[in-house]
């Protein structure tokens, strides 16, 4: 009958030591590799949201820009047609009901994050909204001289400050999009290399 020997106590400790040793040795290099991992993604879903944000304003603000500019036709063609028909007035009603929907959508933007700065383009929506409302009134009253007279005395300018405002802003969210897009790829890179040189550190770290 083959008798198996056991094995010295000091064999047995050994290896226990040397299992231990492993673990210690995995874990300090896993510990803080988890948490650069669960740190550098957190930073990258923000980046990611700041990126949606901005190109999600600069999409309002080209829906925006699209109803000033509808706004302005429709204006137009009031004074030559001398007075705001049916069609035309349903025509208002609805660039009217687009331009709210969308510049409320513009305001919660400024209010969350106040990086978007949409103060000045607000001022000079309101300035533009009061001289064309008082062009049309001019031109339901039938008074279409006096409407050409405001519309030349001002009204333009308002126009093409604001259109200069909002392709501002629109380009400054481009911008802001592209930038965050490429810290957040960046991010991505060095957290994968980080992961990468868990192996090696490993190994140099049970080496040691």
């Amino acid at each position: 009958m083959v008798k198996f020997l056991a094995r010295p106590a000091s064999a047995q400790f050994a290896n226990a030591l040397s299992s231990l040793r492993f673990k210690f040795a995995t874990w300090s290099i896993l510990l803080p590799a988890v948490a650069v991992a669960i740190a550098s993604a957190a930073i990258i879903y923000q980046l990611n949201q700041i990126a949606e944000r901005s190109n999600d304003a600069r999409l309002l603000l080209t829906q925006v820009k699209e109803q000033v500019s509808r706004l302005n036709a429709l204006e137009w063609e009031g004074i030559s047609k001398g007075k705001i028909d049916k069609d035309l007035t349903e025509e208002l009603a609805e660039n009217r009901q687009n331009t709210r929907e969308v510049l409320d959508k513009l305001h919660q933007f400024d209010q969350l994050d106040q990086q978007f700065n949409l103060e000045k383009f607000f001022n000079g929506y309101a300035r533009y909204k009061t001289k064309i409302d008082d062009v049309l009134m001019l031109i339901e009253q039938g008074k279409v001289k006096e409407a050409i007279k405001v519309d030349a005395d001002g009204l333009d300018e308002i126009y093409d400050e604001l259109y200069a405002e909002i392709l501002t802003l629109e380009k400054l969210q481009v911008r802001q999009k592209n930038q965050t897009r490429k810290l957040a790829d960046l991010g991505t890179a060095f957290s994968l290399i980080s992961m990468g040189q868990f192996p090696a550190a490993l190994q140099r770290k049970m080496q040691g």
